[in-house]
């Protein structure tokens, strides 16, 4: 595999050291790119006054990716290389990366080293990413390949219904967990199907995207008597089952970013409410509870209980703050997991490192995290009590 020069030359870098600082650094935030998450969204500011409650809250600088982020790997590049002319930015936090991350990352590196690079979910290989970075963080997708099968089969479904887009690149992770998917669906007797022909979201006119996505499931409802569970890699598409979980039935599982605001808000009639009680997780989730249990009938949706990203934002956050000001181990599993679990109170987290299968080896600097699943009408499923069988651990 032949690495970009700048990645090169940041992977013989040393790491920063952590002295402790006490100067008044900042920590650069960028906030993910999903749907609704945008610089001129309600979303992002009232994250901010989240942030600010924070005892480390004036530390952070938050950022925003281009807005052509998401089709120009180059204008991210230059957004996050320009941090290398901030001498008071310490840490940089990626809350999710969008293509041309790595590169950006890799030149950062390479012209400022004492800087601490955090990232959520790289869409690039994660192992170059590793290189290029101080540690890499990402959703237990080969966990998840597993439990999402396993989820299904609890509903009674016969067949899951997968929409991903393979005509975009596809992140690492997303195609480690949609190929276990496949061959976990296989293992439990339930029929793995994938609409590849979805149009892209991308590209496609919302109405056109809605109608292909009813005409979809209407087929499959009416083919397995309604015995159906389905979920997509696109938060617009995941948006559309949700819908539909909740007027025809079926079963609506985690979205590729499992959230409580993906979508559910507006099934359940919850927008207003959801702006009002941002980060008050317990308080919107019992809402959300009541509201799906006025469905007549319900379909079924599982999701998590807090917001992926903004939960893992701010664990990642008080982590790296932490090792600059008292020299805590950034690569403690542990004082991670308890991060996440002081900004989700009452959910349970499984952190682990991630195993390198070809060298069979664990990679210190590349951790995967995974929460439990909420099913509305049921509760938490115990799913971060269940061990991945071995088997799956080799597929890639």
């Amino acid at each position: 595999m032949v690495l970009p020069a700048a990645l090169l030359l940041a992977a013989l870098l040393p790491g920063p050291a952590l002295a402790q600082d006490k100067s008044p650094f900042k920590v650069a935030v960028f906030v993910p790119l999903l749907k609704h998450y945008g610089p001129e969204d309600p979303y992002a500011e009232i994250f901010r006054g989240l942030i600010d409650r924070q005892r480390w809250g004036d530390r952070v600088s938050l950022r925003h990716f281009p807005a052509e982020a998401r089709t120009n790997p180059l204008a991210v590049q230059h957004a996050l290389e320009a941090l290398a002319d901030e001498p008071e930015i310490k840490a940089l936090i990626l809350g999710g990366t969008p293509f041309g991350s790595l590169e950006g990352c890799a030149r950062l590196r390479a012209r400022r080293p004492d800087i601490l690079i955090l990232v959520l979910d790289p869409a690039e290989d994660p192992q170059q990413m590793n290189q290029a970075t101080s540690l890499v963080v990402s959703l237990n997708y080969a966990v998840r390949g597993y439990l999402m099968p396993t989820l299904a089969l609890r509903s009674g479904a016969q067949v899951l219904i997968s929409f991903p887009f393979l005509r975009r690149p596809e992140p690492y992770f997303s195609a480690r967990q949609r190929h276990i998917m496949r061959q976990a669906s296989e293992d439990l007797g339930l029929k793995f199907i994938e609409a590849d022909d979805c149009p892209d979201p991308l590209t496609t006119e919302k109405n056109d995207l809605a109608a292909y996505v009813e005409k979809t499931l209407d087929h499959y409802r009416e083919l397995y008597q309604g015995r159906t569970a389905f979920l997509a890699h696109d938060d617009e598409v995941s948006e559309l089952l949700i819908s539909y979980a909740v007027r025809k039935g079926g079963l609506a599982l985690d979205s590729f970013y499992p959230s409580l605001f993906l979508g559910i808000p507006e099934a359940l009639n919850l927008v207003k409410p959801t702006y009002d009680l941002f980060g008050q997780w317990k308080r919107l989730l019992a809402l959300a509870d009541e509201g799906y249990m006025r469905l007549e009938p319900p379909g079924q949706i599982t999701t998590w209980a807090y917001p992926y990203p903004w939960t893992a934002i701010l664990a990642l956050a008080e982590t790296a703050i932490s090792a600059l000001e008292r020299q805590t181990d950034l690569y403690d599993l542990k004082l991670l997991a308890s991060a996440l679990e002081r900004h989700s109170p009452g959910e349970q987290w499984q952190v682990n490192m991630v195993i390198d299968n070809d060298l069979d080896l664990m990679v210190p600097q590349l951790f995967v995290v995974l929460a439990d699943s909420y099913w509305f009408g049921r509760g938490y499923q115990g799913l971060t009590r269940l061990n991945l069988p071995s088997k799956y651990n080799r597929l890639k």
